[in-house]
């Protein structure tokens, strides 16, 4: 009875029987409009795209670091000036009150150098908040505070004249590359819509095999090949709309890509002509801080002997404060001007620095998947962030207690400050200290990630390397 649908008596049966069918079907595209190499073509663009804002966003972080750096390095320097500075008025104040108590001077002598005291106090508390701030953005780009910073002495070599920073910025910015593969990506893709608009052909072969519907067992076996061509006529303006659309599209990226290159050719030059005042600044000052030098030394000895007051002194103090300022500022600005214009040309990588780290080769994983038809890909795993410092930012020194680093100390209280307090080990989340050699800074530094270790496990060679002076004046 197998194959029989029912029968309605036995007499005479009424029977039914169910055929049965399988087979395959198989359509290879022959020629799509030319969607197919322009698929392809858009893919690969974007990938090329991808790379250059992967290089974008290394050299931010690479940017941002030096530029963390040399602010906390600045800061340091600034709060020493300023301790130093307070010590000097301590001495000073300490022998108005000796010359006055012999009746060398007045009472308005003293009155001054305590109000050179208290103005510099509160220089040395405005200072300590910068370098509070300073710290905690050096945190924030390295995940670790910073200890007491070597002073930057050199920077990576760079192009002879803004001629050739401009042509080496052309072709290597990654702002601009990037652009420039995106309006390529965006050629790409007008070609598929206007593919879109193109015949099909393609070639479809079929297999099936039918057993009849009957209480034998015939099959019937189907062979076809056959070619197909598809040709649209009318597509509701749907077709050609989305080609003007993506023409636009085309068009709106070649305007973006010249724009980048406007911008880059002029951010350039502002940079290099910002450089080159900086560098002559540098020479300026460190020419102001000598004379200085000798003009404080000659009015100090002058006032000995009755000549000067003791307000002449307490100018040439304080000129020569703002000069060491100044000059630290300077060298500050200078190596933030260099990192920038390295930026700018597309030289900030830890290839071009010649860091000791190793970095993320995005050719590696592209020729894994590139011809793969099926993959999700690796998961991140759950293991934690190497370097995590949960501690919080302060400052170098220790907290002053009430009444200390103020601009105007309570009535009656003695003039003092934490100008002896001392710099405090500030212990990671694992316990260590970080008072440490910069070198084993930046080594530690190594593990963080792969752009922030790319920043400083050799970052000594440039942040502290040893034949240029350094620069301020922040963005």
């Amino acid at each position: 009875d197998a194959g029989i649908g029912g029968a309605n008596s036995p007499v005479n049966p009424d029977v039914q029987f169910n055929p049965f069918r399988w087979g395959f079907t198989l359509d290879q595209p022959i020629y799509r409009g030319g969607q197919t190499v322009a698929e392809m073509r858009q893919a690969k663009s974007q990938v090329y795209e991808g790379r250059a804002n992967l290089h974008s966003a290394e050299q931010d972080v690479l940017l941002n670091t030096a530029t963390a750096y040399f602010d906390v390095r600045q800061d340091q320097v600034v709060q020493e000036l300023n301790r130093n500075n307070v010590q000097v008025l301590r001495q000073q104040l300490a022998a108005s009150e000796d010359r006055f108590k012999v009746g060398e001077i007045t009472q308005t002598d003293v009155a001054q150098s305590k109000a050179a005291l208290s103005a510099t106090l509160s220089n040395l508390t405005i200072s300590e908040a910068r370098l509070s701030g300073s710290r905690a953005r050096y945190q924030r780009h390295v995940g670790q505070l910073p200890s007491q910073l070597e002073a930057g002495t050199g920077f990576p070599a760079l192009p002879a004249n803004v001629d050739d920073a401009i042509s080496i910025a052309i072709a290597q910015n990654p702002i601009l590359v990037a652009a420039r593969h995106g309006e390529e990506a965006a050629r790409h893709f007008l070609r598929r819509t206007v593919g879109n608009m193109l015949p099909l052909v393609s070639v479809q072969g079929e297999y099936s095999r039918i057993k009849e519907p009957s209480q034998f067992r015939t099959y019937n076996r189907d062979r076809i090949v056959m070619a197909r061509v598809s040709i649209p006529l009318y597509q509701a303006g749907g077709a050609s709309s989305r080609v003007r659309e993506a023409r636009q599209i085309h068009n709106q990226r070649r305007i973006e890509t010249l724009r980048i290159d406007r911008e880059v050719r002029k951010r350039l030059k502002d940079q290099w002509a910002d450089f080159l005042a900086v560098k002559s600044n540098i020479i300026s000052r460190k020419e102001q801080v000598r004379a200085n030098e000798i003009a404080y030394e000659g009015v100090r000895q002058e006032a000995l002997v009755g000549s000067r007051t003791t307000l002449d002194v307490l100018d040439e103090e304080q000129r020569l404060l703002d000069s060491r300022v100044a000059l630290e500022n300077a060298r500050r600005d200078e190596h933030v001007a260099a990192y920038q214009i390295l930026s700018l040309i597309g030289e900030l990588s830890p290839q071009k620095l010649d860091l000791d780290v190793e970095s993320y080769d995005p050719a590696i994983n592209y020729r894994q998947v590139r011809y793969r038809w099926i993959g999700l890909g690796q998961s991140a795993n759950d293991e934690p962030l190497p370097n995590v410092d949960t501690s919080p930012a302060t400052t170098s020194g220790e907290q002053p207690e009430a009444g200390e680093n103020s601009a105007m100390p309570a009535e009656g209280a003695a003039l003092k400050d934490n100008t002896d307090s001392k710099p405090t080990a500030v212990p990671n989340s694992q316990g260590a200290s970080l008072t440490r050699s910069p070198g084993e800074q930046f080594q530690s530094m190594a593990a963080t990630s792969e752009f922030e270790a790319a920043n400083y496990a050799g970052a000594k060679k440039y942040l502290v390397p040893s034949k240029v002076q350094t620069g301020d004046g922040r963005n």
